[in-house]
């Protein structure tokens, strides 16, 4: 090695060890932790957002499946089981009372036929 390296190698040498026990001097960049804090805490609203809109997702999961159940009871008072003028024992559906409309009955299939689907 020659005079001139060693002398670099020298003057070199606080800084080496204070890197490598970790000890060197520390940066701070304003601009960087002012848009880390941003970061943060946008990402925070968004895992909040998140959780809310899986909340109502499942709500309005919920809503349809008892809006389904309900939707069966109600027609299966207004199209219930029954036997014709003969005795013999009709399908569910094939029986339409005096008073149920045929516009609430088709209205109320069709949305149960929605809802199957969701």
């Amino acid at each position: 090695m020659s005079w001139k390296g060693f002398k670099k190698a020298l003057e070199r040498m606080p800084h080496q060890l204070q890197s490598k026990i970790g000890r060197g001097a520390k940066t701070v960049d304003a601009e960087f932790d002012e848009v880390k804090e941003r970061f943060v805490q946008m990402e925070r609203v968004t895992k909040d957002l998140f959780q809310q809109a899986a909340q109502f997702r499942d709500g309005l999961h919920a809503m349809l499946v008892y809006q389904g159940a309900y939707l069966e009871q109600v027609l299966a008072v207004y199209r219930p089981i029954s036997t014709d003028p003969e005795g013999v024992a009709q399908p569910v559906g094939s029986y339409t009372d005096e008073g149920a409309s045929p516009e609430l009955l088709r209205v109320a299939e069709d949305f149960r036929n929605r809802i199957a689907a969701i």
